[in-house]
């Protein structure tokens, strides 16, 4: 007998290499303009427009280990970019690791408003293999995503 299985409502998404297409090309960026603005590195970020059809009709979390002090042009290029911005976002606020301070956000902000992991409601969108592992370790189905696809994985 086939069960019906509820698809996830929540997703948690990640920034820098998961909606940000060109975010694995920052580094080089930082160590070849050692002297220039960060806001200037933010305002050239290009997004995976592909990706907003899969989830613009669910609840989304954006879950970053970017500094929190770059919240506002972070917020401003995705709506510049995509015409569209997350229902919910988390920076960084003390440089964490990224499983480290996702954990965190999940466990103090996310699961007290929208329940726990076994809920089956989530489904990370994430880049960084530790961060993955961690997401696995809550409950969380997460996949790296990083090339056109035609539906969320799961």
């Amino acid at each position: 007998m086939d069960f019906f299985k509820p698809e996830p409502d929540i997703i948690l998404l990640d920034y820098q290499c998961t909606l940000c297409s060109n975010g694995a090309g920052r580094s080089i960026w930082l160590k070849t303009h050692p002297d220039t603005s960060y806001s200037v590195w933010i305002a050239q970020e290009t997004m995976r427009e592909w990706l907003l059809p899969l989830i613009r009709d669910k609840y989304v979390i954006l879950i970053t280990a970017r500094r929190s002090c770059w919240i506002k042009p972070t917020l401003d290029r995705i709506a510049e970019t995509l015409h569209w911005l997350p229902q919910e976002y988390y920076f960084n606020p003390d440089g964490a690791q990224p499983p480290q301070h996702k954990q965190r956000v999940m466990i103090e902000k996310v699961f007290p408003v929208h329940g726990p992991a076994s809920s089956e409601r989530y489904l990370a969108l994430e880049s960084n293999a530790l961060t993955r592992r961690m997401y696995a370790s809550l409950g969380i189905p997460a996949f790296r995503i990083d090339q056109p696809i035609d539906s969320l994985p799961g």
